[in-house]
């Protein structure tokens, strides 16, 4: 099943309705989480050796980089035109690029924090028609100048595996309007909620082994009260 099949089906299941951005990015995380263990499974095969990848980095540090530089660029050409609109278009796909997946998910994170600055799915399509808006460009910019810069190649449990797919969980869940809400009941060592449901669901589809329940207590809280 193509990840987006995966994902419609995800959301349909717990009655979810997102951005299309939201939805997209949550294909992204399935798509890599699952095609993980199967380069793990190249690299363990001698015959193999010479296909292995550089190691790739967990952290949205590069992609947040990269989308301040192609900001820039393409704000002071939106500002004075060139005569070749094909600059525009071609700095309009860069940014595009740079502010989907991971670095996508801090944005919206940042956002949910400290509040919206401007439209990210709206500015996702009006780089896709390349036509952003110059006052979306810069206050883009403004955001990604006050994201903090976690140094991600070195955080341990529980943020390993399934931290990311908490965090993107938790995006999707307040993006469908849903509170983040869970009760944990001591009689049946069990944690409770549809937020719980969806995350346990999101973790099966990405292919994240199973966790403990109080495994999953301690992760849920660690997670919320990061991005809280």
């Amino acid at each position: 099943m193509h990840s987006r099949d995966a994902v419609d089906d995800l959301l349909s299941r717990h009655c979810l309705s997102v951005p299309n951005e939201t939805r997209l990015m949550l294909a992204d995380l399935i798509l890599r989480k699952r095609r993980k263990p199967r380069e793990e499974e190249q690299v363990l095969d001698p015959s193999k050796e010479h296909h292995k990848k550089p190691k790739e980095t967990r952290s949205p540090n590069p992609g947040l980089d990269r989308a301040a530089i192609h900001a820039r660029k393409l704000l002071k050409y939106m500002s004075k035109p060139p005569r070749d609109l094909s600059s525009v278009h071609n700095w309009c796909c860069k940014l595009r690029t740079s502010i989907g997946g991971r670095a996508g998910m801090e944005i919206m994170l940042f956002q949910l924090k400290d509040g919206e600055k401007f439209n990210y799915a709206e500015l996702c399509k009006s780089l896709e028609e390349h036509r952003p808006a110059v006052d979306s460009l810069a206050a883009l910019l403004d955001t990604l100048a006050h994201i903090p810069r976690g140094d991600w190649e070195n955080v341990g449990r529980p943020k390993g595996p399934a931290w990311e797919v908490f965090r993107t969980g938790f995006i999707v869940w307040e993006r469908g309007g849903r509170p983040a809400s869970f009760e944990w009941k001591d009689e049946e060592d069990t944690l409770k909620g549809a937020f719980p449901d969806f995350l346990r669901d999101l973790l099966s589809c990405c292919g994240v082994e199973e966790m403990k329940e109080s495994a999953l207590k301690a992760a849920v809280i660690d997670c919320k009260k990061s991005m809280t």
